[in-house]
């Protein structure tokens, strides 16, 4: 079970994520999206931003360079992510396809996820199980990965 976020947890972690925007290299869409990971040890957070590219496919999203940031540096136990971008009024920002896949990767059904409004700070809080029900986990591939 992930262990509950504290409210100035969660305050830290959205708070760096609408940061780590302003970083983005978004020249073509001008879609700036930040995000941050709260490490396992609940202290430390990776940031990353989308970083886009004239070849579209090969664009990066926040929540993969924050991802592959800390997976780089050694860690592979995740608490907690945050994702901002401004969106529409009622609006929240959702996480494609793929960066819900690697997620899968590292975190459980219970992994929770704040999307955060950029320009008014409102949010809300999914689960990744919420945002990739019958997701492809490793343990689909039924191979020994000890």
């Amino acid at each position: 079970m992930t262990q509950q976020l504290s409210e100035e947890q969660a305050k830290k972690l959205m708070e760096a994520a609408i940061a780590a925007a302003s970083n983005a290299h978004a020249p073509y869409s001008k879609y700036k999206v930040g995000a941050a990971l709260l490490l396992s040890n609940g202290t430390d957070i990776v940031p990353g931003c989308n970083v886009e590219n004239c070849a579209y496919p090969n664009t990066n999203c926040a929540e993969k360079t924050a991802v592959c940031s800390a997976v780089a540096r050694g860690h592979r136990s995740f608490t907690a992510l945050a994702v901002s971008t401004p969106c529409r009024p009622g609006e929240f920002p959702r996480l494609c396809g793929s960066c819900r896949q690697l997620m899968c990767e590292f975190c459980g059904e219970d992994f929770p996820i704040y999307l955060v409004r950029s320009d008014d700070g409102q949010f809300v809080k999914r689960l990744l199980g919420e945002c990739l029900p019958e997701a492809f986990r490793p343990e689909c591939l039924l191979v020994d990965r000890s």
